[in-house]
């Protein structure tokens, strides 16, 4: 390799180590890789959440995976909640091209976006966190009704399977939170111009993890089906607590980028 081409090989992996460094602000709101499937025995109900010291301190759709045998721990899962673990940016690690750690690394050299004015700010803050519960209280009640949101009685066939029923509800969270994640942005580049970067980075980092994302997930309904086939069970008592589970992980990274607006008000001076 030429000398140039050692510039730019090097230059690329500053990029990428300035990027992977600036993840952990973003916190573990952002997406948690799911375990590889692997097959499991059958288990006494297929929706109690495993309770074992290995598992307490996964996300709560992880939780549910483990619990109906479509994955199982890892190396990092048989060690204790409190001890030393892969930080955020090494799992996140695998999951992002070196095209998609340039384009990160560009955000944290480009100039922040100016923010808005306190009163703009305060507004727009207040919106997003109504906007959120909203669509939280929406969107958990249709799961609770096993009728997906903006659907009416008939739109889904009485003899639809439980996996057709549990994609209609995926359907509905895309629809309902990809426009709440874009309004938190907006809310934080209007806070100031450090959050104004961070919410660049979450749009950056929802183009680079999404596909992969809606990959795994959008498994999950054909194997619900197999999983009722093989082993029957009352469906609601399946995918009731799964789709609540993944509602919770799908709204994680409104639910960081609010906390970060509501940390940044708590600390503006009292007029």
């Amino acid at each position: 390799m030429g000398r140039r081409g050692r510039a730019r090989s090097t230059g690329a992996r500053w990029r990428s180590r300035k990027i992977v460094g600036f993840l952990p602000i973003l916190g573990p709101r952002h997406m948690h890789p799911l375990p590889r499937a692997r097959p499991h025995p059958a288990r006494p109900h297929p929706a109690w959440p495993l309770t074992t010291a290995a598992t307490l301190h996964q996300p709560p759709l992880v939780r549910q995976l483990l619990a109906l045998g479509l994955a199982e721990p890892g190396a990092d899962d048989a060690r204790p909640a409190a001890g030393p673990g892969p930080s955020v940016a090494e799992r996140l690690a695998p999951w992002l091209a070196w095209t998609d750690a340039i384009a990160l690394a560009g955000a944290l050299d480009a100039a922040a976006p100016a923010p808005g004015t306190p009163a703009q700010a305060a507004t727009a803050r207040r919106q997003a966190e109504t906007a959120r519960a909203t669509v939280q209280r929406q969107l958990a009640e249709a799961i609770d009704r096993d009728l997906p949101a903006g659907l009416a009685a008939d739109d889904l066939p009485a003899d639809a399977s439980p996996g057709r029923r549990y994609r209609a509800h995926q359907q509905a969270m895309d629809r309902r939170i990809a426009p709440l994640r874009a309004q938190a942005r907006r809310a934080l580049a209007l806070q100031s111009a450090a959050l104004g970067r961070i919410a660049v980075l979450d749009g950056l980092l929802e183009q680079a993890l999404a596909a992969r994302e809606r990959q795994l997930l959008s498994a999950l309904p054909a194997w619900l089906d197999r999983r009722l086939q093989r082993e029957p069970a009352p469906p609601q008592a399946v995918t009731m607590p799964l789709l609540h589970a993944e509602l919770a992980h799908r709204l994680q990274p409104v639910d960081g980028m609010l906390a970060a607006l509501q940390g940044a008000a708590a600390q503006e001076p009292t007029p």
